[in-house]
């Protein structure tokens, strides 16, 4: 059996195991064609635009989590119909050596369809639909800067426009990269460079490994472009790569917290290059457009137990961003689920009421929060992950990092940031505190996260 294939159906037995038998019926168990699979791309034939249009917007982010257990390829599903196929059909490219295969880091499940779009956002999704759009792209909008505060949909609509342009023409040169990661390339390149060390894998030197990746795009995706401050040499390479796609008419994203005119740190030729094309904000979406959220959120399964009322009691007591309100309505979801009590209002109340609690109380407290949801906006997790038990290795360096900060800029007893992250013992408050002051020294992306995150801190 061809291993994508495999790979689907095994997928296919994880939906079964999630979902009632009517719901993996309806959308998933006719679905068995692979057709072809390419940059990554594995296109699945539906038998109807019914059951393309319910899987992509309510199962999207589920089949994304499944697959990425699955396999360490960086895979996404993309579903079609007969007449899409008829319309458009792509032959598959097949590379000729692995290493040549080149990684968008796109995450499947940011795509238009799932966004929702309200009053806060909906002239930046017009705008990135367009750009998206190849008979225009640069034409509307070369940069596209999109900026605003923290998590308010600026990385699902940048990757949403990668995403499209892959859809719509396969062989495309996507490349997908947080600011930050930039910055460690580029350093590490120069490091590399200087002891001369050459990649075993492929045979490429440190400068050619960077411009391998970075050269010859059609679409450059930079995410979080404030974390470019202070970094000069960084700042002096993406000012000639920026040139380059411009003078060649590629397409240039950027997102950031703030107007390109008010980033710290940065050179003046590089801000002024920020705002030659469109600069488009998002705002904070208002109580309807929270609840809008909240209900695309919900599945086909959890869509019959979540009423409205609880829907519009999250909204209201959660305001700041959009990541806020998928932590806290997973959180009342998990606990229904552990306790196996219907999700009323009364059970959501006492569910949140820690977390509404903490809101209440004023002082310092506000500022060991706010570090919380820096550190997790800058690791795209929740800050109920971040306290939480996961273990995978993306948490527990969010975590740690945090601890650090807690204690060294705070000082607070390692009892105390105990306490914050559910109650974990103050020795293994001390061990990650060593852990990532040892690291800070020798990790130029330790150093690199703890500067980023000190910066929005102060």
């Amino acid at each position: 059996m061809d291993k994508y294939t495999l790979i689907w159906n095994q997928t296919k037995e994880k939906i079964k195991d999630t979902y009632d038998e009517e719901v993996y019926n309806q959308n998933f168990k006719e679905v068995s064609t692979v057709l072809k699979v390419t940059n990554g791309t594995i296109y699945l034939l539906c038998p109807s635009s019914l059951v393309k249009t319910k899987i992509e917007k309510f199962y999207s982010n589920q089949l994304q989590n499944i697959l990425s257990t699955l396999t360490n390829e960086k895979l996404r599903f993309k579903f079609v119909t007969a007449d899409q196929v008829a319309e458009q059909p792509i032959i598959e490219q097949k590379p000729t050596n692995d290493n040549d295969v080149f990684k968008s880091n796109l995450n499947a499940s940011y795509s238009f369809d799932s966004f929702v779009v309200g009053e806060s956002n909906k002239y930046a999704f017009r705008i990135a639909t367009q750009v998206s759009n190849p008979d225009q792209g640069v034409y509307i909008a070369n940069p596209l800067y999109i900026f605003g505060g923290v998590g308010l949909g600026k990385t699902h609509l940048m990757q949403a426009i990668g995403n499209a342009i892959l859809d719509n023409d396969p062989t495309k040169k996507v490349l997908y990269i947080p600011a930050a990661t930039f910055v460690n390339d580029y350093s590490k390149a120069c490091h590399d460079n200087k002891h001369s060390r050459i990649d075993e894998e492929t045979g490429y030197s440190a400068f050619e490994l960077f411009h391998k990746k970075y050269d010859d795009l059609d679409a450059l995706l930079v995410d979080d472009i404030q974390s470019l401050q202070g970094a000069l040499k960084s700042q002096m390479e993406f000012f000639n790569l920026f040139n380059k796609m411009h003078d060649n008419n590629k397409l240039i994203v950027i997102t950031s917290d703030k107007p390109a005119d008010q980033l710290k740190d940065i050179m003046d030729r590089l801000t002024s290059r920020f705002n030659w094309g469109l600069p488009v904000d998002i705002k904070v979406p208002d109580l309807e457009h929270r609840v809008k959220i909240l209900k695309r959120k919900l599945s086909d399964t959890y869509e019959k137990v979540v009423g409205d009322d609880v829907l519009s009691f999250i909204a209201s007591n959660f305001s700041n961003n959009i990541r806020e309100l998928e932590s806290t309505l997973n959180r009342i979801i998990s606990m229904s689920v552990v306790e196996e009590e219907e999700i009323t209002i009364d059970f959501a109340k006492k569910a949140v009421e820690p977390l509404i609690q903490s809101r209440k109380n004023s002082g310092n407290k506000d500022q060991y929060e706010n570090l919380m949801s820096i550190v997790a906006d800058f690791y795209k997790i929740s800050v109920d992950d971040l306290i939480g038990p996961k273990r995978q290795a993306l948490y527990v360096d969010a975590r740690h990092i945090c601890m650090y900060i807690l204690k060294t800029k705070y000082n607070l007893p390692y009892k105390k940031i105990g306490g914050m992250f559910g109650g974990r013992d103050h020795t293994t408050i001390i061990t990650a505190v060593a852990k990532v002051s040892h690291n800070v020294e020798r990790d130029e992306k330790t150093k690199m996260a703890i500067d980023y995150i000190m910066k929005k801190v102060d």
